[in-house]
Order: structure tokens, then C-alpha cells, then sequence
């Protein structure tokens, strides 16, 4: 097919387009600025809670290892026990475990 065309035009392959949303790259992103620890399989959990989006472990990898850029975010945790009320921090742990969190990565954030 390409001797069809005349010789002065430049044919090149085009790249893959990603199919990812952007709400999801940013979500990435932002995680990846929040704790460098989580596990891929982690990510995708936490992709699929929030957006209900799923996503494969070897496309989150990937689009972990591209510079993306971060938004500086620091979750309101602080430590456990030296919290007033325990309650409110159980609460906030259980959330973050609902969303996909992992309990190593919830005592490290």
C-alpha cells in the first residue's frame, strides 16, 4: 500500500493512544505523591472504589513508572493512639481499608 502514495510524503507510525482517563491519571498521580509504597493490585482497588473504573496491575505500573505530575496532598491522620477520640480514628481507618487501602500502607501514611 505504501507504493500507492508519491514519494515526497512521510509516512510514520502513530503511537498508541492510552485509554485511561484523565480523572483516573490524576487519581494515580496523586496517590503517588501521597505514599511511593502502594502495591499495584493496591492501586487498582483504590481506582475501582473511587471511579468503579478497573484497571489491570501491569497498566497501573506502568503509568506509575511515567513522571507524572504530582500534587502535593498529606492526609489529616496523624498517629493513632495519639489521637483524643478513638472512635473518630477507628472510623477513618476503616474508611480508607473500604476504598482499598492496605493496613501496611494505612500504619505508614
Amino acid at each position: 500500500m505504501l507504493g500507492l502514495l508519491p514519494d515526497h510524503v512521510e509516512v510514520s507510525p502513530r503511537g498508541r493512544a492510552s485509554r485511561v482517563p484523565e480523572a483516573v491519571r490524576q487519581e494515580i498521580a496523586r496517590l503517588k505523591a501521597l505514599y511511593r509504597g502502594f502495591h499495584d493490585r493496591e492501586v487498582v482497588r483504590m481506582i475501582c472504589s473511587k471511579y468503579g473504573y478497573r484497571l489491570h496491575p501491569h497498566t497501573v505500573k506502568r503509568l506509575w513508572q511515567q513522571d507524572l505530575p504530582a500534587v502535593p496532598e498529606e492526609l489529616t491522620l496523624g498517629d493513632y493512639h495519639a489521637q483524643q477520640d478513638r472512635y473518630q480514628a477507628r472510623v477513618q481507618v476503616i474508611k480508607l481499608y473500604d476504598q482499598g487501602w492496605n493496613k501496611l500502607s494505612i500504619s505508614r501514611v
